[in-house]
């Protein structure tokens, strides 16, 4: 069974500004896939601040918009790529 959390606040980091970091930690979850908008910004942010905190970080690369499509960055997972991760 997978948790599933979603956080929507008003910072540059989906990880900033709320208990999800100590939420995640009670529930032993070492893993994130981070999705959203403005990539270069709060995408690269949250996963920054998660790497940051010891966490693995996946941004998905077709889940995920910027004004300028170069900006996403390497390393990225696409959707499909993560649900063949989580079955």
């Amino acid at each position: 069974m997978s948790t599933l959390a979603v956080v929507d606040n008003r910072k540059l980091s989906g990880l900033a500004g709320n208990n999800l970091p100590g939420w995640l930690a009670e529930r032993g979850i070492d893993t994130v896939f981070v999705t959203g908008v403005a990539t270069n910004l709060v995408v690269e942010q949250t996963a920054r601040r998660g790497t940051d905190l010891g966490l693995m970080v996946h941004t998905v690369s077709d889940c995920v918009a910027a004004a300028n499509r170069n900006l996403i960055t390497a390393g990225c997972l696409t959707a499909e790529q993560v649900l063949r991760l989580l079955r």
